[in-house]
């Protein structure tokens, strides 16, 4: 069987803040670490473990990306190939982490364009970015 994780855990983990609750998410991921890929980690999770660790926690990009990089590489947790390449955008350029998300699912994928009133998506060099317009003139 596959799990999902929810944030609280991997925050528990990343964060060591609660003397009940971050002994148990550590022993869950080491328990983990021996099955290979049990754990997995979705695209919304860790958007959301990123924008926790921005507005409550104050953490930088540079630290935001060090902890979610960790957590991806970590040898218990599955997670799709394209968010190690989201984590590299969002530590790079000054984008949202939501659309660093999506423009490495695009990226990954010959035939996807991302199509958004967001400018943003221009700094993502070799993104095929189009407004609605664009596309339905």
């Amino acid at each position: 069987m596959r799990y999902l994780l929810d944030a609280n855990v991997v925050l528990r983990v990343l964060l060591a803040d609660d003397p009940r609750q971050s002994p148990e998410a550590r022993k869950l991921f080491v328990w983990a670490e021996t099955r290979m890929g049990v754990l997995h980690l979705s695209a919304a999770t860790l958007a959301e473990i990123g924008w926790v660790l921005r507005s409550y926690y104050k953490f930088d990009r540079v630290a935001i990306a060090r902890q979610l990089r960790g957590v991806l590489l970590h040898p218990g947790i599955h997670a799709d190939a394209h968010l190690l390449q989201a984590v590299d955008f969002y530590e790079q350029l000054a984008v949202d982490f939501l659309d660093c998300v999506l423009a490495a699912e695009a990226m990954v994928g010959n035939d996807l364009g991302v199509v958004s009133f967001d400018r943003d998506y221009r700094r993502f060099s070799g993104l095929k970015w189009f407004t609605p317009g664009q596309i339905a003139p």
